[in-house]
């Protein structure tokens, strides 16, 4: 249990959800699987969010976001905490790499194609240019 001054410091599980962006109820749900630690809890059952629950809720709800799955994210919160598996972490980082440049690949061709219906020149500074000037 934390002490009186950590308490007081601490935020609600409403409080923490809306800092980080996550629900109570993922948050909730990412205790239960023991993706994070279990929050500390005040007298009346309460869970108290500190400083190093909100970074771990911030590294989930970044790497959620990005698209790794829960295991994905366990796998890296695992080598990080434990110093190990190192070789797995990095596997885990490089496969989310290529989804994001295959992702980044998909956008810049869907911009490309929009580009040349609206008639849009590639190098124009402005891509809302024509939108702007009511096209």
């Amino acid at each position: 249990m934390a002490d009186a001054l950590s308490q007081r410091d601490a935020l609600t599980i409403g409080e923490a959800a809306k800092n980080v962006g996550l629900t109570p109820r993922a948050i909730r749900y990412y205790e239960l699987i023991g993706l994070i630690q279990p929050a500390l809890r005040q007298r009346h059952n309460y869970r108290l969010y500190d400083e190093k629950a909100l970074g771990e809720l911030r590294l989930v709800a970044r790497c959620r976001a990005i698209g790794l799955t829960v295991a994905e994210i366990r796998a890296l919160c695992a080598s990080a905490t434990e110093g190990t598996a190192d070789a797995r972490k990095t596997a885990v980082m490089y496969e989310q790499l290529r989804h994001t440049e295959a992702l980044i690949g998909e956008f810049l061709s869907v911009r490309q194609e929009l580009r040349q219906q609206l008639g849009l020149q590639e190098t124009s500074a402005d891509p809302d240019e024509k939108v702007k000037a009511g096209f």
